[in-house]
């Protein structure tokens, strides 16, 4: 019942949308809206992306990280979303919210009718690591939970419940977006890149949005560790568990992206 209650509230919102771009009570023009979205993945260092890019001096991100308008904020107005944008200033604009990798086709097709020419950056990382990284955070930091004292269980539960089973669906999000925006709209880098070639990552992806290339890495902060979680390693019998898991979802990754994601397996 809760999950046909979201659903309704989903369509009513994208309705309501739709209605508000058509007739203009948003406000809404393709130049108001961001030139590029990041869309996740959670806990793959999406933070550490925000913070260099946001050092660009061509490339504009709102400070808050996250602005969330086109998943749990979807009721806000287009002008209260038009004004994180404000101070861009001719330059290029952006959000990262890790969260817009789950949301549905239907509302990512709104979003390419408000900027069809949008351009996706999607972070990878192993989704065995992901799902244990992000285990952490809810159960320890979020909930409070001291780490000794949560069960096999208790981990298991985490590892199997909806919103941590999405956020590891990567081939599911990436083809969701690219039957939206296409294959070359979309931007696929790694969380190892970040440890071993961070500049070339960086540079891929300024290439990518059409942005400078031969900015002074010095003056971007590349080897800045950003929100860095517990330090705590996967017990084995847990990484087993999310291997089995993740098994299939890792070929996969393997087969489509080639990279970096051929060494997860």
């Amino acid at each position: 019942m809760k999950e046909l209650i979201k659903r309704i509230k989903r369509g009513v919102e994208d309705g309501l949308k739709s209605i508000s771009f058509v007739i203009g009570r948003g406000s809404a023009q393709p130049d108001d809206f961001p030139d590029f979205l990041g869309i996740g993945a959670q806990k793959s260092g999406t933070t550490w992306l925000h913070t260099c890019l946001i050092a660009h001096p061509e490339i504009y991100l709102p400070e808050e990280k996250e602005v969330h308008f086109f998943d749990w904020k979807y009721w806000k107005s287009y002008s209260w979303y038009r004004r994180k944008f404000i101070h861009a200033k001719g330059r290029l604009k952006g959000e990262i919210t890790p969260a817009y990798g789950s949301i549905t086709e239907r509302r990512i097709r709104h979003i390419a009718r408000m900027n069809p020419d949008l351009k996706v950056i999607y972070l990878l990382r192993n989704p065995i690591e992901r799902a244990w990284s992000h285990s952490k955070m809810v159960l320890c930091k979020i909930q409070g939970r001291p780490f000794e004292d949560i069960s096999e269980g208790q981990w298991i539960a985490h590892f199997d419940g909806q919103k941590s089973e999405k956020r590891g669906s990567y081939t599911e999000t990436y083809v969701k977006w690219s039957r939206v925006f296409g294959e070359e709209r979309i931007f696929v880098g790694f969380y190892e890149q970040i440890k071993e070639d961070p500049e070339g990552l960086l540079k891929d992806i300024f290439r990518f949005l059409g942005r400078a290339e031969d900015v002074d890495m010095s003056l971007l902060p590349t080897a800045q560790k950003s929100n860095v979680g517990l330090q705590e390693e996967i017990p084995p019998h847990l990484r087993a568990y999310l291997h089995q898991k993740y098994a299939t979802e890792i070929e996969a990754c393997c087969a489509r992206f080639g990279s970096w994601a051929c060494d997860w397996r």
